[in-house]
């Protein structure tokens, strides 16, 4: 039975088509122009919460034009709404459709001019996608992006409205487009319209008669929410409160706007509360202490605007762990509470998050869980900065921290404060030991955690080369006895061990020297140097070595990526370095270190291996791409390095700033070459070289290779359908494992992937087919669901000659197979394969993409590969493919 509001319609469904009930409601609802409240239900008396579902399938138009695959995919609200239902809530709610905002609401937040941009950018036929889309910053338009975005902004101003004026209780807006990185005169990180912050600026502008005269935006989405942030930076009326990952303005979006040291400015003083996590994997200990300790002890708003998210960007906030924190938020409430999906691109997360969130306001019985786990040390350094920097405007955040926090397992606060006695450095070190014990897993296998690491590693010794601002050999220094030079803003504390360099040399290397970042807190605005780990004969870059010992080398690796010196565990111990030096670099912990977290061994000197430290590929990706922007140097850091290299002997000042400008100036490709020239005559040139592909997934059955080639089921072929000239095998010391939730080919389960880092103690079987590298550009193309008639390869042959150099090389365009991994030579032919990038490597190791066990149909191609190729017996095959699909990762 539908009921409105003066009729009453009867719908007869069988019970298999009860999922079809609240689709025909938004039908209906749309049919009838007006909204459709159920009739309260009574249970024992209680009369049940009214809760506002919005959800409306237009908004799964906004996709890739050409459909490729992108994070902000249409499947995130689709799951969400799906998961609803097969929970049977959604039949307990209230359930509206898309409400299409007004311009003169979006413009109490955006300019006119950018609305107009975005109402426009998709109504010609052309939908000018490619202009568009190239002035806004991380985002893509299709014929309905305009439509998705104002159906996503006009759906939180109705739920918000109707919580306002008591027509619901509360309500969640399954929305996307997402709003919170839109700023006033731009679009940025996926979002077109600040949602969230529309809705409030209506309640408060436009709606003065509902008697909303405060709102608190609560953001606990991974990244920090830039756009509501400047809307709201002089509003006393509106608190914005963003728990994020922040790592020194390292982690999207990026700079010190997340700081939380950004408190609002004249009036809105006092009112914009950042909590920045200092690393990934922060979870509900995590999360529910900040907000037992900072966000609760507020009391004093009326509406809440939450903005959602889920445990991505390595945060692990669980499902339970959201249901507690919306159920803290319900208390002080009253209630009133607006849920707007902001970011969140793990499927199944987003999924069961949404669930647990709406349950809370039906105040279902709460979903089963607890927190066992121990906040993280930088949690509790991070909520007493916050706490002193706003006790200014909060009294109530001016106490002292309570000795009994939010988990009695959490040491007090006396192990954070800068006491020295005996008890709370005991307490400290003890606290360090299980933090590296439960959350610091080393994966260059230095897992035993023991403070006698500094002893071990003082006995080695290494050269540290420098190619940055610690060519300067006084700047270096600060990074061993500690100071400061002029022109950096904050000094370092210096290693445990301050004896000065053992020696001092010069080398040119040919790797590519670049500068990025926003702005450092040691240099303020303007980028950092970095050199790209991938070698490439056509750049050079000097660098000033210094022989200090390897316990040294992790302390200015410590310093270089914000941590402090007083570590449990080295971050880069005499497993990894024995890694390095087979492997050339090796990617360090991504919590521990956000920046410089590659560390490249260059070769040796007089037997002592040569070691620099720089970002890694993922990061190198984000530049390239982008997504983190290249910039020149602060002035004073420029100074800097001119200073290194003129007394050093190696340029003269004039030659040094030539060096320094050609640096900053230069374009940053992924495979060191520009694609401006090329032409579709690539072909051509590509089908004149062999190369062997070996394949560790289904393409072992060669079959299933031929689709790709010929064509056939799935497989458009590539453009030479000859088959492979030869076939064979081999074996390679590289993990295999299984990841993914579900493929288009598959179905359900992972697919295969490679860890492209060697280590012996793994054994991958692969077959071989020789074949020509335009064939392999074919199915590249394939494998990462992009069309083969394409006017420039995914990988030339001056990416040929990077990854026989270098091991590996991601690629620019590419998806879930964008990394070249050269294994090898068979009869003088390169051995390549393609497998996941290390960036996506991490995404795996972490769990924001699930490790998943093969379909059985595609374990099947796999077993017949192994067994047709004389490789294994069907009963070794799949005991093979079972412990690949098994092992942690």
């Amino acid at each position: 039975t539908l009921y409105f509001e003066s009729s009453e319609f009867v719908v007869l469904l069988h019970p298999s088509s009860r999922p079809l009930l609240d689709r025909l409601k938004i039908r209906l609802s749309r049919l009838f122009q007006m909204n459709m409240p159920e009739k309260p239900s009574e249970s024992n008396g209680k009369v049940h919460r009214k809760v506002g579902l919005v959800y409306d399938e237009t908004m799964c138009k906004h996709d890739t034009p050409d459909g490729e695959a992108h994070p902000e995919r249409p499947d995130r609200i689709r799951v969400i709404w799906d998961n609803l239902q097969l929970a049977g809530v959604t039949q307990r709610c209230v359930v509206l459709g898309g409400t299409k905002a007004e311009d003169a609401h979006l413009q109490l937040v955006h300019t006119k001019d950018h609305v107009n941009l975005v109402k426009s950018s998709t109504n010609k036929k052309d939908y000018q996608s490619d202009r568009v889309a190239s002035l806004v910053n991380s985002i893509y338009l299709n014929g309905s992006t305009s439509e998705a975005a104002y159906l996503a902004a006009g759906s939180v101003v109705e739920v918000a409205e109707k919580v306002a004026k008591g027509e619901l209780d509360s309500g969640f807006a399954i929305v996307r487009p997402p709003g919170h990185h839109a700023e006033a005169d731009e679009a940025m990180g996926f979002c077109f319209f600040n949602n969230v912050a529309v809705a409030a600026s209506y309640l408060l502008d436009e709606r003065p008669d509902l008697g909303v005269k405060k709102i608190l935006v609560v953001d606990w989405d991974v990244h920090h929410g830039n756009g509501t942030q400047k809307m709201f930076w002089e509003d006393p009326r509106v608190l914005v409160f963003s728990v994020h990952r922040h790592e020194d303005g390292g982690f999207y979006p990026g700079g010190d706007d997340g700081s939380y040291n950004m408190v609002g400015e004249g009036p809105g003083e006092g009112f914009n509360i950042n909590v920045p996590w200092e690393q990934g994997r922060c979870g509900d200990a995590d999360y529910l202490a900040a907000w037992d300790h900072i966000l609760i002890p507020l009391r004093s708003l009326i509406l809440i605007l939450s903005s959602i998210g889920d445990p991505l960007g390595g945060c692990r906030v669980t499902p339970y762990g959201y249901s507690v924190m919306l159920k803290k938020l319900m208390e002080f409430a009253q209630g009133k509470i607006v849920m707007a999906l902001e970011g969140g691109y793990n499927l199944d997360s987003i999924a069961k998050s949404s669930l647990a969130c709406v349950q809370v306001l039906l105040e279902d019985n709460p979903i089963q869980g607890s927190s066992e786990a121990i906040p993280f040390m930088s949690t509790w350094r991070v909520i007493q900065a916050v706490r002193k920097r706003l006790c200014a405007y909060w009294p109530s955040l001016a106490d002292e921290l309570p000795s009994k926090l939010t988990n009695q397992k959490t040491p007090t606060p006396i192990v954070l404060t800068s006491n020295s006695n005996s008890e709370a450095k005991d307490n400290a070190h003890e606290l360090l030991d299980q933090m590296s014990k439960l959350n610091i897993e080393n994966h260059q296998g230095d897992t035993k955690v023991s403070r006698s690491w500094r002893s071990d590693l003082s006995k080695v010794d290494v050269w540290y080369a420098s190619f940055g601002s610690n060519m300067w050999k006084p700047r270096f220094l600060c990074y061993i006895q500690g100071g400061q030079v002029e022109g950096m803003t904050k000094p370092c504390v210096g290693s445990m061990d301050k004896s000065p360099p053992k020696g001092i040399t010069w080398g040119t290397y040919p790797n590519r020297l670049f500068f990025g970042r926003e702005s450092t807190n040691v240099w303020g605005k303007g980028g950092v140097a970095f050199t790209n780990p991938l070698t490439n004969p056509n750049d050079q870059t000097h660098m000033c070595l210094y022989r200090i010992t390897l316990e040294q080398f992790n302390d200015v690796l410590f310093q270089e990526n914000g941590l402090n010196v007083d570590f449990a565990s080295p971050i880069f111990g005499l497993t990894a370095l024995q890694l390095v030096e087979k492997n050339g670099s090796t990617p360090l912990e991504a919590a521990l270190a956000p920046w410089y977290g590659n560390v490249v061994c260059l070769g040796r000197e007089g037997d002592v291996p040569i070691l620099t430290m720089t970002c890694t590929l993922s990061v190198i990706e984000k530049f390239a791409s982008g997504e983190v922007p290249l910039s020149p140097p602060a002035k004073a850091y420029a100074n800097t390095l001119i200073r290194g290299l003129v007394e050093g002997g190696i340029f003269s000042e004039e030659e040094a700033e030539a060096y320094i400008d050609n640096a900053a100036s230069k374009p940053l490709y992924i495979n060191g070459a520009s694609r401006d020239s090329e032409t579709a005559s690539w072909r051509s040139d590509l089908s004149k070289v062999d190369v062997w592909y070996a394949s560790f997934g289904s393409n072992m059955w060669k079959p299933r290779f031929l689709c790709y080639i010929q064509g056939g089921q799935a497989c458009v072929g590539a453009m030479d359908k000859t088959p492979p000239k030869e076939t064979t095998w081999g074996t390679f010391p590289n993990r295999l494992f299984f990841g993914r939730e579900s493929t288009v080919t598959w179905g359900e389960g992972g697919s295969a992937f490679l860890n492209p880092l060697t280590n012996l103690s793994d054994q991958t079987h692969m077959c071989f087919y020789r074949i020509t590298l335009e064939q392999f550009n074919d199915v590249l193309f394939q494998e990462n669901g992009m069309k083969v008639d394409s006017d420039t390869p995914l990988f030339d042959l001056a990416a040929m000659q990077l990854v026989q150099n270098n091991g590996s090389i991601p690629l620019a365009k590419a998806g879930w197979y964008g990394n070249v991994v050269c294994v090898g030579k068979e009869s003088d032919i390169p051995i390549l394969t393609m497998t996941c990038t290390l960036s996506v490597l991490e995404k795996f190791t972490s769990g924001e993409v699930p490790l998943r066990p093969p379909a059985k149909a595609y374990a099947n191609t796999l077993v017949m590969g192994l067994v047709e190729g004389g490789r294994l017996s069907e009963e070794e095959a799949w005991a093979y493919i079972d412990n690949a699909a098994s092992k942690p990762l």
